[in-house]
């Protein structure tokens, strides 16, 4: 058989720099966990009995929160006696026949998070395991017997996403202390809305209101095994009790729109129920943070923040919920250049509603370019996405799914920067002095008490520019419709 040197030696030196990578990331994993003794004693907190085990930090693929450096022991003699638990692995796909992890989870009945830096072995990964989870799956809480996911963002390496890690408060006692109210629960953005609030843990009480059938959705929300407590209001006479005590309020509520219609065709109906509901928030929950989804929304959010300032309480916690025209652009962009939509990112600015929502392809993550016919026709694509659904339901409806999914998004950014994590960024529609109108939609970076910083426009290309141009008249005109009607109220 022939040799071939070359082919050996590029190999060899493949083989070194992945073991000098991996040590690098050895030691930076070591240093963040000498640095936060927390998160390892969170970790061995949630087992059952507590694990006084020490932890192993040579590398990353033998670092095991839940049991010690001698991995066969460890799983022998005391993970493997106890059946159910929880166990934390970093580099997990090199590890994983080394810690046992499939040993623990189908012979032991154990829960477990895999840290795995490497995007491509998620998949391997998840066809693997049943009840391991890996960080790309999103992770959420599990009601069982106590053992704890923890819902982290997209992790680039191992250090960053247990730096993620150390972010958290990992008390489940604080990890979910918020109550979250739904207005407008029993229609078609309201139902899923719900549905994806109920199963998240970052919800610990869900509020769920309506004109009619909101008892049925509470009872039938109520039947699914995540932590959150779900109560049903129904009626005007029940619309206080539903906001109190609530510190976020999604509002879907209104009509939704049919072929034909535009949303500005949807001003008289919805104009007036978010009015009552935002006047209504301002009573009984005037610190909320308000996400108001019923459109026209370049309309609604003014007259809520008109309704506000009648009451005399803050408008700055009202926020105009646009997500779902980044989750689209970010989707389409994703589908023409070949990528995952979850590792895109484009900011849209603007309005809700035709010209005056614009995409800036030119900020996009990862960097992407288009040539100016493909461009205009995406941004056209972006632009009339509602109504393409509209189109394609026929009559059934409007775009409610992906609404519900790009509202209970927000929901979750906001509840996340409330509780105190960093760096969390969506664009929404709030009152502004960015451009010429005063309200107007920026990537924001949330906080605690709402919007922390307004990041603005960046850098526009020329044609993004026009566009921004083209979105002025008719978001004034939008504004100035939403605040004479609340002067009338």
């Amino acid at each position: 058989m022939e040799n071939h040197p070359s082919v050996t030696r590029e190999e060899e030196k493949k083989e070194r720099d992945r073991d000098e990578e991996e040590e690098e990331e050895g030691k930076r994993l070591t240093k963040l966990l000498q640095d936060h003794p927390l998160l390892v004693e969170y970790a061995k907190s949630l087992l059952d009995p507590p694990s006084s085990l020490p932890l192993n930090l040579t590398k990353p693929h033998l670092t095991h929160f839940s049991q010690s450096g001698q991995t066969q022991y460890a799983v022998l003699h005391f993970l493997g006696a106890m059946k159910g638990g929880f166990f934390v692995e970093a580099g997990a796909l090199d590890g994983e026949f080394l810690s046992n992890s499939l040993y623990l989870e189908r012979e032991r009945e154990w829960w477990g998070l895999l840290v795995e830096a490497v995007p491509d072995s998620y998949s391997l990964l998840r066809q693997r395991h049943r009840h391991v989870y890996t960080l790309q799956a999103a992770l959420a809480t599990t009601p069982r017997a106590g053992r704890v996911l923890v819902r982290l963002a997209k992790p680039q390496t191992v250090t960053t996403a247990l730096g993620q890690l150390v972010n958290k408060s990992f008390s489940t006692s604080n990890a979910a202390q918020r109550k979250v109210a739904v207005m407008g629960a029993s229609g078609g953005i309201g139902q899923p809305l719900s549905m994806l609030l109920k199963n998240s843990p970052l919800v610990t009480q869900l509020s769920l209101y309506d004109i009619v059938h909101t008892p049925g959705v509470a009872a039938d929300l109520s039947h699914i095994e995540t932590p959150a407590k779900v109560t049903g209001y129904v009626g005007p006479e029940q619309l206080a009790d539903s906001l109190k005590g609530c510190e976020v309020v999604v509002i879907p509520a209104g009509v939704p729109r049919k072929p034909g219609m535009t949303r500005d065709d949807l001003f008289n109906t919805n104009a007036s129920i978010v009015s009552n509901l935002t006047k209504a928030c301002a009573e009984n929950c005037p610190n909320a943070m308000i996400c108001i989804i019923s459109n026209p929304v370049n309309s609604t959010v003014p007259i809520a923040a008109e309704m506000y300032k009648k009451a005399g309480v803050d408008a700055s916690r009202i926020f105009g919920v646009t997500t779902l025209d980044i989750v689209r652009a970010n989707t389409f962009v994703a589908e023409l250049k070949g990528l995952d939509p979850a590792n895109v990112n484009v900011p849209v600015i603007g309005g809700h509603a035709g010209v005056t929502i614009i995409p800036l392809i030119s900020q996009a993550t990862p960097s992407v370019q288009f040539p100016e016919d493909q461009l205009k026709a995406l941004t056209e694509r972006i632009q009339d996405a509602g109504t393409e659904v509209v189109k394609a339901k026929a009559g059934a409806g409007s775009a409610t799914l992906s609404m519900a999914y790009a509202g209970a998004r927000f929901a979750f950014s906001m509840i996340k920067a409330m509780n105190g994590e960093a760096g969390v960024v969506e664009c929404a529609y709030i009152r502004s002095n960015v451009t010429e109108a005063t309200y107007f939609s920026t990537p924001l970076v949330l906080g605690p008490n709402g919007m922390e910083k307004n990041l603005g426009l960046g850098k526009l290309t020329p044609y993004e520019a026009k566009l921004v141009e083209a979105a002025l008249p008719e978001l004034k005109s939008s504004i100035k419709k939403g605040e004479s009607f609340a002067a009338n109220v």
